[in-house]
This record gives structure tokens, sequence and C-alpha cells, in this order.
């Protein structure tokens, strides 16, 4: 009886430390952020919405404060903490493709038109080595945040 519940206490234990270990430990310090809406508009309002980089200060006011547009698909944006970015947009309307090219980071966003005239908005954002992890949660918290304040705007809510 005794090595009956030692057995099992045992395999209760290594399973719930497995379970922290996996939600609280390794899901803190992935180095890819995946943020998605579902947005209740047509693929062409949503890309003429997130394609266009000016319009990001009222998209993203988490991230960006100003947008100056330098030539074709290359911006100044500034941030909302001082930080100024040189930006080359890349894009590809057929399969959704978003991406604004800063230094090391690249912000990608993708777009999936959906049945019921609505679109899947991803963003993926990735952790590059410099990046310190408290940096990191408060950039996933802002992504999703400025995410979620671009789905009322296009739909008008």
């Amino acid at each position: 009886m005794v090595i009956l519940i030692t057995v099992i206490c045992t395999t209760l234990f290594w399973f719930l430390s497995k379970f922290l270990w996996e939600e609280f430990i390794n899901r803190r310090n992935r180095q890819v952020h995946i943020t998605k809406e579902i947005i209740n508009e047509g693929y062409e309002k949503v890309w003429d919405s997130l394609s266009d980089v000016k319009k990001y200060p009222k998209l993203y006011p988490g991230w960006v404060s100003e947008v100056e547009k330098i030539e074709e698909n290359y911006f100044k944006i500034n941030g909302q903490y001082g930080n100024i970015y040189k930006a080359k947009r890349e894009l590809g309307k057929e399969k959704g493709i978003i991406n604004l090219k800063m230094g090391p980071e690249v912000s990608r966003t993708r777009l999936l038109s959906l049945e019921d005239n609505k679109t899947l908005a991803l963003h993926i954002g990735e952790r590059w080595e410099d990046f310190n992890l408290v940096l990191w949660f408060f950039y996933k918290r802002t992504v999703d945040s400025d995410f979620k304040n671009a789905k009322k705007i296009i739909e008008n809510k």
C-alpha cells in the first residue's frame, strides 16, 4: 500500500511540475509571439487599413505616435517612447503579406480571407537576441492591445 501511494504521489508531482514548467516558464520565454484577431470586415477593407503605414498611429497607438513617408515604401516611424525607426514596407496583397523591416526587427502581419465577409489578421513578433525578458513581456501585451484597437477601428466600433 505504501508503495502504491508513493507511486501515485510521485506521478502526480511529476505531471504537476511538467504542467507548471510548460505553462509558466516555457510560454513566457518563447521566441515568437503570435497575435490574432478575426475582423468582421472583408479582406479589401482590412488590407487597405493594415497595409497603410500612415494609419498606424491611430491603429497601433501603443507603438506608433507619428509616421512620415520618406519615399515609396520607406517610412520614418516615431514610437511612443522616443524610439525612431526607419522602416521598409514589403507588401504581397495576393498572399496577405505586410512586412515592416526596421533594423534587426521585422514586423510581420498576415491576412487571410474567411467566410461571411471576415478576415483573419495575424501578427508574428520575434524576440531577437538582445531583447530582455521584461521588454519582451511588455511588447507582447502592447501588440495584443494594439491589434484589438485596430480591429475596433476597422470595424468602426
